[in-house]
């Protein structure tokens, strides 16, 4: 038969083991980082030529980005032209990417915006 001392100190362990689990997962959270991406909608001007309008904002993430995710497939791209002030501050930017479509169709892809950690999500909720 076990006495006082003993089962208190498996209670102990117990608690010990269960609180450095909980930290493990805390400091995990916290280190993991969600990715964000920015829809873009354009025109197959030719064959491998794609035309996007877009604003100032968004003409510098195509600008630092090489990257696309067509259909959930990664495509290289490299900018072809970009024309400044089309209509009121929008830019027209013609970019290539191996994508295969007909002429004049339109096609949606995505581009990597940020990158941000789950605590920071958790603390723009909280701020709510």
């Amino acid at each position: 038969m076990k006495n006082k001392f003993e089962c208190f100190n498996i209670n102990i362990f117990l608690l010990l083991i269960v609180f450095l689990i909980e930290c493990v997962f805390i400091i995990s959270i916290c280190q993991k980082k969600i990715s964000d991406y920015k829809e873009f909608y354009g025109i197959i001007y030719k064959d491998n030529i794609v035309q996007i309008i877009c604003n100032k904002k968004d003409t510098k993430l195509i600008n630092n980005n090489r990257i696309l995710y067509y259909k959930n497939k990664r495509f290289n791209y490299s900018i072809v032209s970009v024309d400044r002030d089309i209509i009121n501050n929008y830019n027209l930017i013609l970019i290539k990417v191996n994508i295969k479509q007909n002429i004049n169709d339109v096609v949606s892809f995505s581009v990597l915006k940020n990158k941000i950690k789950i605590i920071e999500m958790f603390k723009i909720i909280w701020k709510e």
